[in-house]
């Protein structure tokens, strides 16, 4: 596999008269991942796999998915003088690695919630079912 990286004009309101797109989705991956909370997907999949089973996590992960992962307006703001292209550049790389991040914190702890399900079950409740 070849990769190419294409340095891409930009006339009018960038500070600087050439930007790098592999640049550019550095410091987009850089800001989704301080603005994406972790701990809360995660505590989402296990809570949806521990309450139903098997089928509350992949739920959740559906959603972490198909969930708006646009870029705030308030990082938006701070792109105002960047060009066209810049934004799309950017845009494209932050909701990438925003819903990376949610569905990989998601599925883990689908699996969580998933392992404590069984435990609960081998555990706590099929002792009771067993017929003497």
């Amino acid at each position: 596999m070849v990769s190419m990286i294409l340095a891409v004009s930009a006339p009018k309101g960038d500070t600087a008269e050439w930007w790098d797109p592999a640049d550019v989705c550095l410091i987009a991956h850089g800001d989704a991942e301080r603005s994406v909370d972790r701990r809360m997907w995660l505590a989402a999949g296990a809570i949806a796999s521990l309450a139903t089973g098997i089928m509350g996590g992949p739920a959740v992960v559906a959603l972490a998915y198909l969930k708006n992962a646009r870029v705030p307006f308030t990082r938006w703001k701070d792109l105002e003088n960047k060009s066209p292209e810049y934004r799309t550049v950017y845009s494209r790389c932050y909701e990438d690695k925003m819903r990376e991040i949610r569905i990989k914190s998601s599925a883990a702890g689908c699996a969580v919630g998933s392992l404590l399900f069984s435990a609960v079950y081998f555990i706590g409740i099929l002792p009771f079912l067993i017929v003497y």
